[in-house]
């Protein structure tokens, strides 16, 4: 009896492990058994100094993995502030090519590592480029295409992109514990694809306790490119270099939902960590209103805020950083706000349960559904505007159809800035399109 159990046991361990090398030999796209079986990290410090300011700052050389039998070499650097608010929470910036003297960058994280008095990682070299003489969407680009000629699971540049956070986490996990610090938690963020990137590794690596995606307004890939035809006529130029191997065309026109769209889009996952998106009213890579596609699917706590006149590059880094350390605070403190909006037709509509300091509208113009170059202007909503009901929850009342004017389409959105046990935090709704009648 003892020898038969053995038996089914071993051939237990051998069906496991064939469907593994099944999955990764025969085309099944899976983002988590890429990041389990993708090799094992490893790191070496390069060097340490001290801030101005009294923290400490390390360099890391971080190898991920080997990613089509290439090694992916990041650098890390990982400061340590003076005051340690926080010993087992930090925050991971996912950023793209590494400068020539990592020193020169620390100032950029020095502050908001001080004002929280958390450990910050500041991740580079995702992805690793140029590789194939491309860089950025082109490379990503590639390697959907190059996915779709040889049907090679592991060939999508958002798989070892992914595998990059997760490896540098492991990593700094072991470098912080001797220097007696024992992180269990972090906080990714990153922009554009790095912020693709921070949505899916808080899809399936459990460490992570919130995400701050910035600038990645593409949730819902299929309906977010027939979007961008209705409202543009075709698809933005910002996003040619897809468009050059059919990809979006083909994500726009299928029947089905690709498989790689489900393998990369961060809308077919359940990631229920508290999210903060940040966005730019004016971005040329999506449409005005993207977020109206996907926001209210997102599960758990979810926040938003759209910067007005700002485009991809949101200049604005202050109030990100005062908006990431507000929601750093919220997610340790596990206090989350809430915030709902409805239209109908009328009165737009905010419903939050925490203290409104300020309300907003703003709105912009365009003859076309075109807003990209359009200006964005503010009304201070007085609180007249704000109505708190016998619940203690308050509601700001606006009302876009005042704003309306002949011949011209009308988008808008409502910040408001609100106290959550003693915090501040400024957030938005998505902007909504008023379309000429």
């Amino acid at each position: 009896m003892e020898h038969t159990w053995k038996f089914w046991t071993s051939v237990a361990v051998i069906l496991i492990f064939a469907s593994v090398f099944s999955a990764l030999l025969f085309g099944q796209l899976d983002l988590l058994e890429y990041v389990r079986y993708s090799g094992t990290p490893s790191y070496k410090v390069i060097s340490s100094f001290s801030s101005l300011v009294g923290g400490r700052s390390f360099v890391l050389e971080v190898t991920s993995q080997k990613w089509r039998n290439m090694d992916w070499i990041h650098k890390v650097l990982v400061y340590i502030p003076r005051r340690l608010s926080f010993k087992s929470h930090a925050i991971v910036v996912i950023n793209g090519s590494a400068p020539r003297d990592l020193t020169q960058s620390v100032n950029q994280f020095v502050t908001i590592a001080e004002l929280l008095g958390a450990p910050v990682v500041s991740l580079w070299d995702v992805p690793n480029q140029p590789i194939f003489g491309l860089r950025e969407d082109a490379l990503i680009a590639y390697t959907f295409y190059q996915y779709y000629q040889s049907g090679e699971p592991d060939w999508p540049l958002l798989f070892p992109m992914v595998k990059s956070v997760i490896s540098t986490m492991d990593c700094v996990q072991e470098f912080l514990q001797m220097q007696g610090l024992r992180v269990e938690k972090f906080l990714v963020t990153g922009a554009s694809k790095r912020g693709w990137t921070a949505y899916l590794v808080g899809a399936v690596d459990p460490r992570v306790m919130a995400i701050v995606p910035i600038v990645y307004d593409n949730l819902n890939m299929p309906k977010q490119m027939r979007k961008q035809l209705e409202m543009y006529g075709k698809f933005s130029e910002q996003i040619r270099d897809y468009s050059r191997y059919s990809f979006t065309e083909m994500v726009a026109t299928s029947e089905e939902i690709p498989d790689l769209v489900r393998a990369v889009d961060p809308y077919f996952y359940d990631i229920p960590v508290p999210k903060l998106l940040i966005l730019g009213s004016n971005d040329p890579y999506w449409v005005v209103d993207s977020s109206e596609i996907y926001f209210a699917d997102l599960s758990g706590p979810k926040y938003i805020r759209v910067f007005p006149n700002e485009g991809h590059d949101i200049r604005n880094v202050t109030e990100i950083v005062n908006s990431i350390r507000a929601f750093f605070l919220l997610c340790v403190g596990e206090s989350f706000p809430t915030v709902d909006w409805k239209f109908d037709g009328e009165d737009f509509i905010v419903k939050t349960d925490s203290q409104v300091e300020f309300a907003r509208f703003w709105y912009a113009y365009s003859e076309s559904l075109d807003f990209r170059k359009s200006t964005w202007k503010s009304f201070e909503m007085g609180m007249e505007h704000v109505v708190q009901t016998e619940t203690g929850e308050f509601l700001i009342r606006a009302k876009p159809n005042d704003f309306l004017i002949k011949d011209k389409n009308l988008a808008f959105f409502v910040e408001i800035g609100l106290i959550r046990d003693g915090i501040a935090f400024v957030v938005t709704t998505t902007p909504k399109v008023l379309r000429i009648k």
